[in-house]
């Protein structure tokens, strides 16, 4: 009689492989979820109710842990339940985690409780006092301007430097920009005088609130080669956001400085004032052996669209020995956007003599400029890289396609929905909701069997986006 075949190995293979499976999508932050019935429930529907019943029940440790996750996603339909447990609850830990969330993601519903946070400074934690003044900045909440004060009068200081910064945020759309400039200049001559975080402070938030009655105090600090390089370069930062041309010469006078990092600023911060003298001062600037002024100088011609800037942005691109410098020089020509540019950057992706990053780099700025003109071009490159073996090239160009808006990449979109590669098939989801595919929809519902894991999940996403 034969012996029956032994088996074990296989169930021991079988159930490794499914632990590491598990194990990966824990370490991962994606969501894992067993399939548990027949019918094939909705794993998305589990998901929600598992942190519906997390923000409900869970401890504080359970819900600290779920709202990063949630901010990584941008999740929206728990607000309301993170609003009434952030209304409720003291915890500091999803207090601080919740405020975090609510201030990236602009989210409104928590201005109650943060205004009550800092009217009881005193007496809460130091960081959820001071996640609690971002967040008040971030919303602009004109009413707790007077709270935040009594906040910046205390003695801590990193409580003060919030406060200053929530100041200059909530100040930017007040109609008391003027009176609370002045306040913050009494406060950087009498009571910061020994407090040097918070005078950088109080400069970067003059900039920010921008109030043209600080443009001269603000000048004097940027000139003032007997001043502490940082806060000049705060001071230059300030000038940009002011954008009083007035200010101009200051910050000419800074790019004479004898430190490279106050130089590098002064550069910077020519980008919104014109005159001849400020072309030519940003075309000297690529000239500096100091690689962060050549940035400055990249930067400043974008922001200026300064087409004799142009050869030297290429110059900079084919020469420089800091890769910093030659993205910056990229980014730059995208931002000018004249035809003389846009040959320069086409010929950078589409010349296999250049680097793959620089490549991929002018990729992402001709498809910002023109998807429609530059995406077919784009995908005969993708396919020489596929064919030539380049795996980098190849999947920084499919990251860029993934990204255009452009009904030229539907039949790309398609290849990459019915490919055997699971990255392709994400990008391919992802031009088809980027571009509202929806003859496409029927190849994206294929995917959403349960046993494609995370792409299932995010196959409905784009499902639901197709609906919307």
């Amino acid at each position: 009689m034969r012996k029956p075949l032994r088996r074990t190995g296989s169930v021991q293979n079988i159930g490794l492989i499914w632990l590491l499976f598990s194990f990966f999508f824990q370490v991962s932050g994606l969501p894992f979820v067993y399939a548990q019935n027949k019918e094939g429930e909705n794993t998305a529907s589990q998901i929600e109710q598992k942190r519906r019943d997390t923000i409900l029940y869970g401890t504080e440790e359970e819900i600290a842990a779920l709202i990063p996750v949630l901010q990584k996603e941008n999740v929206t339909y728990l607000d309301t339940e993170l609003i009434r447990i952030g209304e409720t609850t003291k915890n500091v830990k999803i207090l601080t985690a919740l405020f975090s969330f609510f201030s990236e993601a602009n989210k409104k519903g928590l201005e109650k409780k943060a205004l009550e946070i800092i009217d009881n400074f005193y007496d809460e934690k130091k960081e959820t006092v001071i996640q609690a003044l971002t967040y008040l900045g971030v919303r602009k909440e004109q009413n707790a301007l007077e709270s935040i004060k009594k906040v910046a009068e205390s003695e801590e200081t990193s409580l003060v430097s919030a406060a200053i910064k929530a100041l200059g945020s909530i100040g930017s759309e007040s109609e008391e920009k003027e009176k609370l400039g002045r306040y913050l200049r009494e406060y950087y001559e009498t009571k910061a005088s020994e407090k040097e975080e918070i005078k950088n402070q109080i400069i970067q938030a003059l900039g920010v609130l921008q109030d043209k009655s600080s443009a001269s105090f603000i000048s004097e600090i940027a000139k003032n080669n007997d001043e502490r390089p940082v806060r000049r370069i705060q001071a230059l930062g300030a000038l940009q956001a002011l954008q009083v041309q007035e200010t101009l010469p200051a910050i000419l006078e800074a790019l004479r400085s004898a430190d490279p990092n106050v130089r590098a600023a002064a550069v910077g911060a020519l980008g919104p004032f014109s005159g001849p003298e400020v072309d030519q001062a940003i075309l000297d600037a690529f000239r500096d052996s100091f690689y962060k002024t050549r940035i400055g100088a990249a930067r400043a011609a974008g922001e200026r669209k300064l087409t004799v800037a142009i050869p030297f942005l290429k110059f900079r691109i084919e020469n420089d020995a800091v890769a910093a410098v030659k993205e910056a020089a990229i980014k730059a020509l995208g931002a000018i956007e004249s035809p003389e540019a846009w040959e320069v950057l086409s010929q950078i992706c589409f010349s296999k003599k250049y680097s793959d990053p620089l490549r991929i780099g002018a990729a992402e700025e001709l498809i910002r400029i023109d998807a429609d003109r530059y995406a077919e071009p784009l995908i005969k490159a993708l396919e020489e890289a596929r064919k030539d073996k380049q795996k980098n090239l190849f999947n920084g160009f499919a990251r860029v396609l993934g990204n255009a808006k452009t009904q030229a990449v539907k039949p790309l979109a398609l290849q990459f929905l019915t490919s055997s590669d699971v990255i392709e098939k994400n990008y391919g989801l992802q031009m088809v909701a980027n571009n509202r595919f929806t003859d496409l929809a029927d190849t994206v519902r294929s995917l959403t069997d349960e046993k494609n894991g995370a792409l299932a999940l995010r196959a409905r996403e784009t499902l639901k986006k197709l609906e919307e």
